[in-house]
């Protein structure tokens, strides 16, 4: 019995756990289907985001590709970078561009905010001449090319823009510095006779007591100044890449560097260093301090004026004076797009540019800045624009060598050029005596540099000019009148503009060049039909301005270093002692140093430039620019494009209180005219984009998924 009840409950207890066993495993399996149920359910939901995030991704790719559809079609239809003339932005506008990729298509149109034909309108005033694009773009899509049931819509709005083409500017500067390489000629090291003359009482005016003296100087040397091996002159004001130059491996801009220099006094870049030898005396050591940045000033009371865009990829340094006068006009008619003043320094540079007025000011000097909008700005290009370190062309359609003579008359160009014995066979020119004529339809003259030298008799240069001129470099000397055909003259070292040179009219400053007025910007544009003008340098633009010494004693003129004249006691005086040279009404007194040089050309320096003019690795100056007397306004009926702001003129120590300010040299007046439309032969080319290439984007705004 207990035997049975035994095997009983053991056969019970069997049973009751393979019962239990059997609901468990149908638990487990019912929880299990439930999670796969679950599982699934979740995976189902997530199908239809994942898929949508695919779409909207994909629809953003299309519209970013419409984008660049835009910009290959902009650089093969508006490869000038003149966006307000080209046509084939208002047709973008009317009829988008359209493509399909895979199962996604785009839609891009440009975007007109104004009215007006071609490129009216297309320009945003508020971004510096910049064009809007709009792009849509659209995943999935149908094999029509129809949206699919779902599909997912990204829109891009960018900003784009084109290298500006140079001649769409009034004045082009990389950097708004006088250059090393123009300092260390012009101040190399030198020896200057001083003595009292009548009325010329500059050994009194520095307190030598000796009947003579000899100031020595050692020369700028701006490759090191003061040992501390950088080239300040020919860095940007602000820190960028671009400063590393010359074996100068600093990005360091001006400012960075100067406030390095505590030695300095406030406004010098740099210091030569001297000694100062009276008769009898011991030596004393002196040093010059000078800066190396200019000025757009108040020469007169109206100012130096502009009429066109100005850039530059620099900080300008502007007058702002509060003593009378009137400081540096910049003006733009309405419809330009382009502002009146704009620069390459920007709120992201150190250091950072205003925000809101991109410029700095010059304190001393009089006036105040007037731009047309009120306002400096910054570019959208920051300070990629830049010219060409040379011409790049192989040959013109004349090809001369070493120094040479370009007169200009009526339809042609009388060329003198001794050390040239075959302008090329591709050269229309007639043999003219010691010359050629060249006829001017669209002519490139191009003078080489020579191996050989020559006499300069030919030019008809003055015999008491102190002025250095080379013999053998491929400097071309111009001036006259071109009444038709398009003449682009190229060198290889300078180009002298030894009279006027006009285009099309016979008097200087009449303002009679023939011109139209753009319709789209307002500007106004060479006139179809008569001459144009451009003069491209590898280096310097000069304009001529020979002068000869007041002390003409040869005692004097022999221990004094060719090219100086003796008494110029700069670097002599501290600003503080202008007393020495100046009177209190703002005259110049016998002794300061630009009344040692007198002007020989008998006001026959030139007056006007009808001319865009190009100066690749040098400056458009004028030569003795702070030397003799004030020669008044220089009209340039073009453009000026320039490597470094050169110096035209140079205003002297204004006493306190007065409001007059007496200078030598020239003070600029641009008159703006726009040659893009002139076809001239040869015209460089601005970087920052490139010649396949010229459009970029400037900024992007993406839209959300609709």
């Amino acid at each position: 019995m207990i035997t049975f009840l035994t095997d009983r409950v053991s056969r019970l207890r069997d049973e009751g756990e393979r019962g239990f066993a059997l609901i468990f495993v149908l638990f487990v399996t019912t929880v299990v289907m439930i999670g796969t149920a679950t599982t699934l359910a979740v995976a189902s939901g997530g199908i239809s985001p994942s898929r949508q995030n695919q779409d909207n991704a994909a629809a953003l790719s299309a519209a970013q590709a419409g984008v660049q559809r835009m910009l290959s079609m902009l650089d093969a239809n508006c490869p000038s970078g003149s966006i307000s003339r080209c046509s084939a932005i208002a047709t973008a506008s009317t009829t988008p561009l359209t493509g399909v990729i895979g199962t996604e298509k785009y839609t891009v149109s440009t975007v007109n905010p104004g009215s007006g034909s071609a490129g009216a309108g297309y320009l945003s005033a508020s971004n510096h001449g910049t064009l809007i694009v709009k792009s849509t773009g659209v995943s999935p899509v149908t094999a029509s090319g129809t949206a699919a049931n779902g599909a997912v819509t990204r829109t891009v709005t960018a900003a784009v823009s084109a290298t500006p083409n140079p001649l769409s500017l009034a004045y082009f500067s990389n950097y708004e510095t006088v250059g090393s390489t123009f300092l260390n000629n012009y101040y190399g090291p030198r020896k200057i006779a001083l003595a009292d003359l009548p009325g010329d009482q500059v050994l009194s005016a520095i307190g030598v007591s000796a009947a003579s003296a000899t100031v020595s100087w050692n020369g700028a040397a701006l490759s090191s100044p003061n040992g501390l091996g950088d080239n300040i002159c020919d860095k940007l004001w602000y820190d960028a890449a671009s400063n590393v130059n010359d074996g100068d491996t600093a990005t360091s801009g001006r400012a960075t560097l100067k406030s390095t220099r505590s030695a300095l006094p406030s406004g010098a870049d740099y210091a030569e260093t001297g000694t100062l030898q009276p008769l009898g005396g011991a030596k004393v050591s002196e040093t010059r301090y000078a800066p190396c940045e200019t000025t757009f000033s108040a020469v007169t009371n109206s100012g130096e004026s502009f009429n066109g865009p100005v850039y530059s990829r620099d900080a300008f340094y502007l007058s702002n004076g509060t003593t009378g006068g009137a400081g540096p006009l910049f003006s733009v008619p309405t419809k330009e797009s382009l502002p009146a003043l704009w620069t390459g320094w920007t709120t992201n540079n150190t250091p950072a540019a205003p925000s809101s007025n991109a410029y700095r000011s010059f304190p001393t000097v009089l006036g105040a800045p007037a731009t047309g909008s009120g306002t400096v700005s910054s570019s959208p290009f920051g300070n990629t624009l830049a010219l060409p370190a040379g011409t790049g062309i192989t040959a013109g359609t004349c090809t001369f060598t070493g120094p040479t003579k370009v007169a200009l008359s009526g339809g042609n160009a009388v060329v003198t050029s001794p050390l040239t014995s075959n302008p090329g066979a591709s050269c229309p020119a007639t043999v003219t005596g010691a010359g050629y004529t060249v006829p001017v339809t669209t002519t490139t003259i191009d003078v080489r540099n020579s191996s050989s030298s020559t006499s300069l008799g030919f030019l008809g240069l003055s015999s008491s000019d102190i002025t250095s001129y080379s013999r053998s470099a491929g400097d071309a000397y111009v001036s006259g009148t071109l009444t038709s055909g398009k003449l682009s003259l190229v060198t290889d070292d300078d180009i002298i503009v030894t009279g006027n040179v006009l285009a099309s009219h016979s008097v200087a400053g009449d303002g009679k060049q023939p011109t139209t007025t753009d319709p789209v910007d307002g500007e106004s544009d060479w006139s179809t039909g008569s001459a144009a003008i451009d003069l491209v340098a590898t280096n310097d633009v000069r304009v001529y301005h020979p002068v000869a010494c007041a002390d003409q004693l040869a005692a004097d003129l022999t221990p004094t270093t060719a090219g100086w004249c003796p008494n110029d006691m700069t670097g002599l005086y501290q600003t503080n002692q202008s007393n020495l040279v100046v009177d209190s009404s703002g005259t110049l007194l016998a002794a300061h140093p630009s009344k040692q040089y007198t002007n020989i050309a008998a006001g026959n320096e030139p007056s006007e430039i009808d001319a865009a003019i190009f100066a690749l690795n040098g400056s458009f100056y004028a030569d003795n620019f702070d030397r003799g007397a004030a020669l008044g306004p220089l009209l340039v009926s073009g453009g000026v494009y320039q490597n470094h702001h050169g110096p035209l003129g140079e205003q002297w120590e204004n006493p306190t209180g007065s409001t007059a300010r007496a200078y030598s040299g020239f003070s600029l007046r641009i008159n703006y005219l726009n040659y893009s439309n002139a076809g001239l032969g040869y015209v460089p080319e601005l970087s920052g984009g490139s010649a396949l290439h010229p459009w970029q984007l400037v900024s992007v705004a993406t839209g959300g998924p609709s």
